[in-house]
């Protein structure tokens, strides 16, 4: 039975800090959850049973259903390109 050679990961291998579109990312993300809070709502994510799909809602907060969204919402939203 053939084996392929995994690299090692050395010294200076990770960076000391997330590259810069990492950190954007994360505060586009983090503008939204401030914009939803305001609100008094929040993201839901998790699996569908039936289908295995993703599912993202956003909800108020005591949970009720506000709207669902697509992945490709929630990446139009990361990206500042959509507002809820």
């Amino acid at each position: 039975m053939g084996t392929t050679a995994i690299g090692r990961i050395g010294p200076g291998a990770i960076p000391s800090s997330p590259p810069a579109e990492v950190l954007a990312a994360v505060a586009a993300a983090a503008k939204v959850a401030d914009q939803l809070a305001a609100r008094g709502q929040h993201v839901s994510f998790g699996l569908r049973r039936v289908t295995g799909r993703i599912a993202i809602e956003v909800e108020d907060a005591s949970g009720r259903l506000i709207s669902r969204l697509s992945p490709s919402d929630v990446l139009s939203l990361a990206k500042g390109s959509r507002l809820l």
